[in-house]
């Protein structure tokens, strides 16, 4: 029997019983993926596997670094021929004993989905290939330093209204401003009527052609009335798991 805990610290009790493939790839801090059930009042983790690259070794200690260059989205074929090609690999830049060291980073080794920027402070770990020796940042997660040090505009907003994966903000430039629960950088839920802050991007879709994004609890609260009970998700990036053996 074992352990696993996930990204939001919840805790699942599981059995090898229940491990798809070689035993001994089960090691603490493995990366894996896995059902999450409740039985007798417990939580269980069944179909346990490794998660790609989860065999890598992960510096447990925490790095922070500037992004130089965020994860580029692949353009739409405009010919609407062939696969759509892979995000390009994202790069940040540290200072190890007073020389900069180059990382690189993945979509899958982000802890949110929100938008990143040239210039943004991020934390980190380190992964290490077994074989090849070849590292790269992983668990990357902007730090809040990013938003008192760059140049974008900050907007204040109230959220007025969501659903499971989008919502709206009040603010004094838009009645009704659109955002993606993706762009929601909190671990905790945000609650209707919470005032937060927020940059605005370009978005051909969105009413107005602009949208929320990087958003952010503000700390003084307002209240408004109620249009629809409930909480925003956030904390969208991968499951963060850890395995200790008993």
């Amino acid at each position: 029997f074992g352990y696993i805990e996930r990204e939001d610290l919840e805790k699942y009790t599981f059995s090898f019983d229940v491990f798809f493939g070689n035993p001994k790839a089960m090691t603490p801090g493995v990366r894996v993926h896995f059902t999450a059930c409740s039985e007798k009042g417990g939580l269980i983790a069944t179909d346990v596997k490794v998660a790609p690259g989860g065999t890598e070794n992960v510096d447990p200690e925490i790095y922070e670094a500037v992004v130089t260059q965020p994860i580029v989205e692949p353009q739409p074929d405009a010919a609407g021929g062939g696969a759509k090609a892979e995000p390009g690999a994202g790069r940040l830049v540290m200072t190890v004993d007073g020389q900069q060291k180059q990382l690189p980073f993945g979509q899958s080794d982000l802890l949110s989905t929100a938008t990143m920027f040239d210039g943004d402070r991020v934390r980190f770990n380190i992964a290490t290939h077994p074989e090849s020796k070849a590292e790269r940042a992983t668990y990357v997660e902007i730090l809040p330093e990013s938003f008192q040090e760059s140049n974008e505009q900050r907007q204040h907003g109230i959220v007025i209204e969501f659903s499971d994966s989008s919502g709206l903000i009040k603010c004094s430039q838009n009645p009704q401003l659109h955002f993606h629960m993706s762009e929601v950088l909190e671990k905790k839920k945000l609650e209707l009527n919470e005032k937060v802050d927020f940059s605005l991007a370009s978005h051909e879709t969105a009413e107005g052609g602009v949208q929320a994004i990087r958003i952010k609890r503000y700390t003084e609260s307002v209240f408004l009335p109620v249009r629809k009970l409930g909480g925003v998700g956030a904390g969208k990036g991968k499951v963060r798991s850890v395995f200790t053996s008993i």
